[in-house]
């Protein structure tokens, strides 16, 4: 599977739950969610390894959360935590 490939997955998998929480796709150039909150920008846009994901040896990809005052989840001021920041070592 390419990298393509696995964010059609992605979004098709993730868009309607991410919705029903207020948050938007947005068009750049990698597959970034986002809604307005308190004047704050709450970004989830996903990082794939440019070779996808192979059925064997597995891949890498990443789940990135941001909270800024740009609507530009690259901006300089901002927060910006990767998913495992969220999890115990357990989960």
């Amino acid at each position: 599977m390419k990298a393509k490939e696995l964010y059609r997955v992605l979004e098709t998998e993730l868009k309607p739950w991410l919705a029903e929480r207020g948050f938007k796709k947005r068009r750049v150039s990698r597959l970034t969610f986002q809604r307005l909150v308190d004047g704050k920008y709450h970004s989830v846009w996903f990082q794939c390894d440019k070779y996808g994901w192979d059925p064997y040896a597995g891949g890498e990809f990443f789940v990135n959360f941001t909270v800024s005052e740009s609507p530009d989840p690259e901006s300089v001021a901002r927060r910006e935590e990767r998913l495992n920041f969220f999890l115990t070592d357990i989960e």
